[in-house]
């Protein structure tokens, strides 16, 4: 488990389609372990705004660092902030075990790791 969270999150997962192994929908996964969401932390890494501005239009895409509590987490999912409601890409994602100074049960916790983004506006 993570030490500090500031929101809680869902994922949707692709149903992939037998014949052209393209996503046709994302559902949002019934977790029994996180019945009201995930306990996540998503931080800013950078702010990247293309130079173009098309019709008036901008595009934006804001690339993001998430920790939460351990879960499978795929690269093919995309990740609902259930406080701001946003949904974001999964790039890349990986558990680890995190060995930390402690007593008992408390002296492991395991997290999982994750770049996600999101892209808002016209391009």
């Amino acid at each position: 488990m993570i030490h500090i969270a500031t929101t809680t999150i869902g994922v949707l997962r692709p149903e992939l389609n037998k014949d052209s192994h393209r996503p046709l929908t994302r559902t949002l996964l019934v977790i029994p372990e996180y019945p009201n969401g995930i306990r996540a932390h998503i931080t800013r890494l950078s702010r990247l705004t293309s130079g173009e501005d098309l019709l008036g239009g901008q595009k934006e895409v804001l690339r993001k660092h998430m920790v939460c509590d351990p879960f499978d987490l795929l690269y093919i999912d995309h990740v609902k902030d259930f406080s701001t409601g946003d949904i974001y890409e999964v790039t890349w994602t990986q558990t680890r075990r995190n060995l930390t100074i402690g007593i008992g049960d408390n002296s492991y916790h395991d997290y999982t790791e994750a770049l996600i983004l999101i892209t808002k506006g016209e391009s």
